[in-house]
Parts: C-alpha cells; structure tokens; sequence
C-alpha cells in the first residue's frame, strides 16, 4: 500500500545533486516517494528515477497510457528502459502507483530530522 504521507529523516535540499533534481520535478519526486517505499532499491535508483521520469512525462497524460505500460517502463522491459526498479511480480504495485503518476493523487511528505 502506497502511503500518501511520508515522513522523510533528511532535507532533500541538503541532499546531492540529484536527490535535488529529483525533489524539484514532481513527476520525478512521486516516482521516488512511491517506490521507495516498499523496494529495496540499488544505487542507481536515483538515476533510473529521473532518466523514468523524461520517459513518462511526454505519454503520462495519454489515454493509451495505464499501468501496463508503466509496469514495463520500471520493470526494464520497455524499449527506453535503461533500468529495473522494481521486480517482476509488482503489477499490483504498479496499479497503485498509477493514480499518483497521473496526478490523480498526491504524496505528500514532512521533513523528521532526529
């Protein structure tokens, strides 16, 4: 289950360049608040996250454009795919993260340094 409210234990703007980048694109922020929430996640997560991000925003709004596609994008089976970000079992996450990638619905987040 994707939360729509997250507390995060560090200021994405303290954070390297491209934690900045991605904090500053919505689309790129919603793709790394949904699935790093429930993934184990490698280091070239961040990459893949903006380099996924220029790849959905021009067919995000499409109608042809559902959680079919958007699976094959993050599971590295699609054409553009440079990176798997997530497992091949993860179709009802994908179906979830969905609504959030079409801006359907928000995450929001809350920045808890300890």
């Amino acid at each position: 289950m994707i939360l729509e409210f997250l507390s995060l234990p560090f200021d994405p703007k303290d954070g390297d360049k491209e934690i900045k980048k991605i904090f500053e694109d919505d689309l790129a922020r919603t793709l790394w608040l949904g699935i790093r929430q429930g993934h184990i996640v490698q280091s070239n997560f961040k990459k893949a996250i903006l380099a996924y991000a220029k790849v959905i925003r021009p067919i995000k709004d499409q109608e042809s454009f559902g959680a079919k596609e958007l699976f094959s994008i993050l599971s590295g089976s699609h054409k553009r795919s440079q990176f798997r970000v997530i497992g091949e079992s993860e179709k009802l996450f994908v179906e979830e993260l969905l609504p959030f990638i079409k801006g359907e619905k928000t995450i929001k987040f809350e920045i808890k340094k300890s």
